[in-house]
């Protein structure tokens, strides 16, 4: 069945490092046109009692991350998009999480190392993190390494 909610999720996951990129933000139209699919996936799938597992993920995964977006160190789109991936996956989302700020770990260390290479700054001041590939590059890994 993770297959049905990896269907739902690439479309998502793609728009969203697309306008990441681009722009800086992840769409609030994007997250919110795949909420009503994502519920009815999730009920289709077991029923109300994991509708209400995937939202109390959800909740529980916003008020955690809340505090590092009250620090800068998180925007807005990239709890968003988790909390997505949190009412899609509840019993995985601390895993999920884990790696997707591993991930990012790994693209800041891969980053630096390509700018030293190069001979230039390894950190640019103010520099941030285009967090939604590391929210894709985690989920994914946590789905195919089964973790």
């Amino acid at each position: 069945m993770i297959q049905l909610q990896m269907l739902l999720l690439i479309p998502v996951f793609m728009r969203s490092i697309y306008t990441d990129l681009k722009d800086g933000v992840i769409e609030n139209r994007l997250l919110a046109s795949a909420l009503a699919p994502a519920v009815l996936l999730i009920f289709y799938m077991g029923g109300v009692p994991a509708v209400l597992a995937g939202i109390k993920a959800s909740f529980i995964l916003v008020g955690t991350l809340f505090l590092l977006f009250l620090a800068g160190a998180v925007g807005a789109g990239d709890i968003k998009l988790l909390a997505l991936v949190a009412l899609l996956f509840p019993a995985k989302i601390l895993n999920i999480t884990l790696a997707s700020f591993i991930m990012a770990g790994l693209m800041c260390v891969v980053r630096m190392l390509w700018r030293l290479i190069r001979k230039s700054k390894a950190y640019l001041r103010g520099e941030t993190i285009h967090f939604s590939i590391p929210i894709a590059a985690g989920t994914l890994a946590v789905l195919i390494l089964g973790m």
